[in-house]
């Protein structure tokens, strides 16, 4: 257990960690990684579960397809995260 979480009992740490199972990562007040919320990821079952929901997919295309591959399906804007980290003024003198 970290110091944050020994004084909690079983239950209450049981209780703390059904609350939330996401996080969201800031550097020097920037976002670099945002809700790391568990989701249904697989197109499929996410449009099993919105016909289930009377959601009709195609109104949600654009976020369905968002889950499909592309270019590796992971990107964090690296340029981004070196310049946070370097305090540069510019993002173009972390490329």
């Amino acid at each position: 257990m970290t110091p944050a979480t020994s004084s909690l009992t079983s239950s209450s740490l049981s209780y703390v960690l059904s609350l939330s199972n996401s996080y969201d990562f800031f550097m020097r007040e920037e976002m670099i990684l945002e809700s790391g919320a568990q989701r249904i990821h697989e197109p499929h079952l996410l449009i099993e579960k919105m016909r289930k929901k009377g959601i009709e997919p195609s109104s949600m295309q654009g976020y369905v397809d968002t889950f499909r591959p592309s270019h590796g399906w992971w990107g964090t804007g690296l340029e981004r995260e070196i310049m946070l980290f370097l305090k540069l003024d510019n993002i173009r003198r972390a490329s």
